[in-house]
């Protein structure tokens, strides 16, 4: 005859130690790895005739990545878009990146193709999460994009409930290449170990990987080795090495000035506007962007207008007639967006307008002549000289039309070059930003 103890422990022997998560896999199909976000807003301005009217618009930039097979380019300017990750504690979201260090986006900023419920997901994991209650109804919430790239980490903690009906957590973790950044799963005692890199990484075609758990069950993410934002390679150590180099010279642009850098891939400017362009770089485009950033040079998109009028001497006597070539070469304009051309009543030449109405900046190459002359009120224009690094490309190229004035009214076109620049500091003001480039 059993004794009570006997009876009682073979109760508690019966009862199952299930894990309290769920894991699996699923191919990224039909477009299912399609990821779209949206940017910031901004203040537009806008004209009309020749007066200038401001209104103020939102302006929100969409983008969409394919998180299948995204390369650095893509995931650089969604990174961008995100913020630092916080978590709660005490029910207020608190920023401490020695706790954890990643990045977020908050759900009305995104949207995925990816559907769990229909790629059979959601009943996969209620098979097991709710094992007894099957029949039960639930219903996922999308709740954030989170960013854990090299360095990146996440300590021991349990996920703050967001509703009263909140069980547990999905969590999925998109194919792209990273070592580390493992998930911990910790619950009375034991612990385990869900590897997404690894588990990604061994699939013959772009897969997600999920992890479900139950809101009580402790987690932390290991720290990401590499991935994105990844360690620099080669290339990027190379041109860092040798931009510091160039800025260590005397000779380079001694008084302050530009490095500028011609675009190797075409941009959709065709509607007239570069406005968050320099977070759509590509390649090695991109590479430049990120160099100049961390040699803390505020790389920027603009465009490059050439003026069209000739430029000659001061002394030059006009009433001989222009059988002579111009002693003075062309000098450029830089506008940081097309709708700051004064697109009214633009009188020769260009470069005098510009400057008087405060919307550009004169530009002239390190060889050529830095002032030019304003025949109408005998002032001196100084520019700000450039060095090309690379030269200009027409790759993405602006036609630009504006009302001239002479004997009669005409619309007068010129064509404007997308480029990235930085501005250099003369030399005494720039030897910090060199020497910090090569600690960091």
């Amino acid at each position: 005859m059993s004794t009570l103890d006997h009876d009682l422990a073979a109760v508690s022997n019966a009862i199952p130690k299930k894990q309290p998560f769920i894991t699996g896999t699923h191919p990224l199909t039909d477009n299912s790895g399609l990821f779209f976000f949206r940017t910031g807003d901004r203040v537009k301005p806008l004209r009309y005739s020749s007066r200038r009217v401001v209104v103020l618009i939102s302006v929100n930039r969409a983008h969409c990545i394919d998180l299948a097979d995204a390369n650095d380019a893509s995931l650089q300017v969604l990174l961008e878009a995100c913020q630092p990750a916080a978590f709660g504690v005490d029910n207020k979201d608190v920023l401490d990146e020695s706790y954890r260090k990643a990045w977020k986006m908050d759900n009305s900023n995104f949207a995925t193709r990816l559907d769990v419920v229909n790629a059979g997901i959601l009943e996969h994991l209620c098979s097991t999460l709710l094992q007894g209650n099957e029949k039960k109804k639930i219903r996922p919430e999308m709740y954030k994009l989170n960013v854990y790239g090299s360095g990146s980490f996440f300590k021991a903690h349990k996920d703050t409930p967001r509703g009263e009906n909140m069980f547990g957590s999905l969590v999925v973790v998109f194919p792209t290449q990273h070592e580390g950044g493992a998930l911990q799963l910790r619950h009375k005692g034991q612990e385990w170990t869900f590897d997404s890199a690894a588990i990604t990484s061994t699939q013959k075609v772009p897969s997600i990987a999920y992890v479900a758990f139950y809101s009580d069950v402790e987690h932390e993410v290991s720290m990401v080795t590499s991935g994105y934002p990844r360690h620099a390679d080669e290339d990027e150590l190379a041109l860092r090495a040798s931009l510091s180099t160039l800025l260590d010279h005397r000779d380079l642009l001694p008084d302050g000035g530009y490095l500028g850098f011609g675009l190797e891939f075409m941009y959709p400017v065709a509607r007239g506007s570069i406005r968050g362009l320099i977070n759509s770089l590509k390649g090695s485009d991109a590479m430049i962007k990120l160099v100049l950033d961390q040699l803390d040079l505020q790389p920027q998109v603009k465009i490059i207008y050439e003026d069209n009028q000739d430029v000659y001497h001061p002394g030059y006597n006009y009433l001989l007639g222009r059988t002579q070539q111009p002693s003075i070469k062309r000098p450029h304009i830089m506008l940081d967006d097309e709708d700051q051309f004064p697109g009214y009543e633009i009188e020769e030449p260009l470069r005098v307008e510009l400057p008087t109405h405060g919307h550009g900046i004169v530009i002239c190459g390190v060889d050529e002549v830095g002032e030019y002359p304003n025949h109408y009120n005998g002032e001196v224009i100084r520019a700000k000289k450039v060095l090309w690094v690379t030269p200009q490309t027409t790759f993405s190229r602006l036609k630009t039309s504006y009302v001239h004035y002479g004997n009669e009214a005409t619309i007068g076109y010129i064509y404007g070059n997308v480029c990235l620049v930085a501005e250099v500091p003369a030399f005494g003001k720039r030897v910090k930003h060199t020497k910090r480039a090569r600690v960091e």
